[in-house]
């Protein structure tokens, strides 16, 4: 029964916090700088993420709380009397570790076809790493028609890794540990 009584509270003071709680989490985040660039036999991508990585979510990378970026990579036709055709998707994860004991960050980058790890001791290294998108392979150009406008369009998504206990139930309604972008594109391109 006190059990019971104590459940409702955690509940109604979460649900009280969830709905008067200001957003503390990265307003406004966006991926305006996308790049396409053909590089002779591949078309690669470059990007950036913008104002995606607020004072909070930096200070639970510093305590040690796996944060990741999901990006979403679409490459598509501009066809302008139908739908837009998608050509081919990338996903690529991008995350990042604080090791308390041995002071440095591990930073996991998941291009959707290879997994690469590095340490480091520099946090901006460690952001940079998380919010930066540099020379992801796309597509060969030799797949692609000349006579057609190509697009990239690119998502973020940020996931904290909650697996603590009792914090993966309690912190559930924290808004700053998720957060989406709308959908960018980069200026429409043709091959030459």
């Amino acid at each position: 029964m006190v059990l019971k009584k104590f459940l409702k509270k955690i509940v109604a003071i979460s649900f009280a916090v969830f709905i008067v709680m200001p957003p503390i989490y990265a307003t406004g985040s966006s991926i305006p700088n996308i790049k396409v660039v053909n590089t002779g036999g591949k078309l690669v991508l470059n990007a950036s993420l913008k104002n995606g990585l607020s004072e909070e979510i930096i200070e639970v990378i510093k305590s040690g709380v796996p944060v990741s970026i999901t990006y979403k990579v679409a490459l598509k036709i501009k066809r302008p009397l139908f739908f837009n055709k998608k050509i081919d998707t990338r996903v690529i994860k991008r995350s990042v570790e604080y090791d308390i004991l041995q002071e440095e960050y591990k930073l996991f980058n998941n291009s959707g076809r290879k997994i690469t790890t590095k340490n480091t001791d520099d946090l901006d290294e460690a952001l940079l790493s998380l919010t930066t998108l540099e020379n992801i392979p796309l597509i060969e150009t030799d797949k692609l028609n000349k006579d057609k406008k190509y697009f990239a369009e690119v998502k973020a998504q940020l996931n904290s890794k909650r697996s603590w206990f009792p914090f993966d139930y309690i912190l559930f309604f924290f808004p700053f540990l998720n957060f989406d972008t709308s959908w960018e594109n980069s200026s429409s391109f043709s091959l030459k």
